[in-house]
């Protein structure tokens, strides 16, 4: 998940969606 924070804020809002 640490690699997250490093994703895009859409790749992350993608993935809490998901």
């Amino acid at each position: 998940e640490k690699g997250i924070a490093e994703f895009p804020s859409s790749t992350v809002l993608s993935h809490e969606r998901k």
